[in-house]
């Protein structure tokens, strides 16, 4: 490794001292550009908390948000005190600040649970969505799972990021941390709004195949994709945006397809979309429909805590633009562990071997960083 690459490595690195510090901030990258942003604050005063998406309209900085808006998971807004572009401008100005070292984290086993377990649980949970699609006349669900791993001592998020950004160009690729949230980092897939002076864009994102070359589009995933664009035209024509739409078709994110379909729309206010974005958020691609019924469904009946998976983060009028992705292909940073989440959505038409494969696929994009790094150990076989 020659200097100038030991040189990034450790600019990378200084972002688990911003953890570690506990500032918050976001680091990130849009698709298809090479330089990160930096976001943070760097004074006391906390984040700003919003109880509701409406109350983004005008509001700087970079946000996440839940997948469900309550008091433990509120709406989050890094104020944006500092705001740099490129690496070396971020790696200048984190030399000059002086730091506590991050602390080394002792190696764990990896998690409790087997991998048999894991799938008897998730069967499980998936009889009882297919249930609630029989039973209670839901269109669609979509159903999440973690994966949970023991940290080691060499991992870094900084690098990991650093990592992210060269193996998916493509995708949005984040590294956040707020003492509300805790530490998240992703390479997500899917916008779910940008806006640049009086230009909208949003996008329908769904089905799923692995890119080998051999797979074909089926009934079940051309359904799933369709439920998407339909929700997302509703919403737009109840909004009054009129809208153009082109797709679908197929776009690759890592080893996996996906069926997309693009929006765009005039804006008369790019700074005050939050009734929008209400409108929009969530989507069928993480939730199902109705959005309402589906979404209180799976508050009841899946195993796990999704807090901001599934939500959406990213700049909001920062410059003159806003970009905002839904939270997937991440994992929450723990002290002692990494939470990984998947999910996948299930219709009346899907096959429990078939959505669990494609959860384990999804896994993969972030597991395949972690494993580089060597920043989990895993018992799984």
């Amino acid at each position: 490794m020659d200097k100038m690459e030991i040189n990034r490595q450790s600019g990378y690195a200084m972002l688990d001292c911003l953890i570690e510090n506990n500032f918050p901030f976001a680091l990130y990258r849009l698709p298809g550009e090479e330089e990160p942003n930096l976001v943070m604050q760097e004074t006391e005063e906390t984040c700003l908390r919003l109880n509701n998406l409406t109350e983004l309209d005008g509001r700087t900085g970079f946000v996440v948000a839940p997948f469900l808006v309550r008091v433990q998971t509120p709406v989050i807004l890094i104020r944006p005190e500092i705001v740099l572009r490129g690496e070396t401008a971020i790696f200048d100005h984190l030399r000059n600040k002086k730091w506590t070292i991050p602390s080394r984290i002792s190696p764990l086993a990896g998690r409790d649970e087997t991998f048999s377990g894991l799938f008897a649980s998730y069967a499980e949970t998936y009889r009882r969505f297919q249930v609630g699609l029989e039973e209670e006349h839901l269109k669609k669900l979509v159903l999440s799972r973690i994966v949970t791993e023991g940290r080691t001592a060499d991992f870094s998020a900084g690098r990991t990021f650093e990592r992210a950004k060269r193996r998916y160009p493509d995708h949005f690729v984040y590294l956040c941390h707020t003492p509300e949230t805790g530490t998240w980092l992703g390479c997500s897939p899917e916008l779910l709004f940008s806006g640049k002076r009086r230009h909208g864009h949003t996008v329908a994102l769904a089905g799923t195949l692995l890119a080998d070359g051999k797979s074909r589009w089926d009934r079940k995933n051309l359904d799933e994709q369709q439920i998407v664009t339909d929700y997302i035209k509703e919403q737009l024509e109840k909004a009054g945006y009129p809208y153009q739409a082109y797709g679908p078709f197929s776009v690759r994110s890592g080893n996996l397809l996906h069926l997309k379909t693009e929006f765009s729309f005039p804006l008369s206010d790019a700074a005050s979309v939050g009734q929008l974005l209400q409108a929009l958020h969530p989507t069928p691609a993480v939730c199902g429909l109705p959005k309402e019924e589906a979404q209180a469904f799976i508050l009841e009946n899946e195993k796990i805590d999704r807090r901001y998976y599934s939500g959406f983060l990213g700049g909001i009028n920062l410059g003159d633009r806003t970009d905002l992705y839904v939270n997937l292909r991440c994992a929450e940073i723990n002290t002692h562990s990494l939470r990984i989440y998947a999910g996948g959505g299930i219709l009346p038409s899907s096959h429990l071997q078939s959505e669990w494969e494609e959860t384990e696929n999804k896994l993969q994009t972030i597991r395949s960083l972690l494993r580089t790094e060597g920043g989990f150990e895993s018992i799984e076989k």
